[in-house]
């Protein structure tokens, strides 16, 4: 009998991830004969498998083994915005205009 182990039933997660699917056998049987499903599309065949950047929206994740299926709901959720430009760093320590010191190296004549 499949048994799915990630995702747990209700997680939620953004669109521009990654959802990792992970499930097992108890019993006898082969691991690799596991088939995933997003809704009603295959997503991946064993025990592990994983579904880049997911539409947002209710899925239906479901484990099937021959005629066994076990399924869990989840929701995916619109990536938030992220801002135009990224901050700018503004050190508290800089209070004033920066003044540029040379370095004399050792054997450098042209001091």
């Amino acid at each position: 009998m499949p048994e799915i182990v990630t995702p747990e039933p209700g997680t939620t997660l953004f669109e521009d991830g990654l959802l990792l699917l992970e499930g097992r056998l108890d019993g006898d049987g082969d691991p690799a004969a596991l088939h995933w499903l997003l809704d009603a599309e295959t997503v991946g065949h064993g025990p592990r498998a994983f579904v880049a950047r997911p539409g947002s929206g209710e899925h239906t994740v479901s484990l099937r083994y021959g005629a066994e299926r076990r399924q869990v709901e989840v929701t995916v959720r619109p990536a938030p915005a992220t801002p135009a430009q990224p901050p700018r760093w503004d050190p508290p320590w800089r209070t004033g205009p920066v003044r540029s010191v040379g370095v004399a190296y050792p054997g450098d004549d042209s001091a």
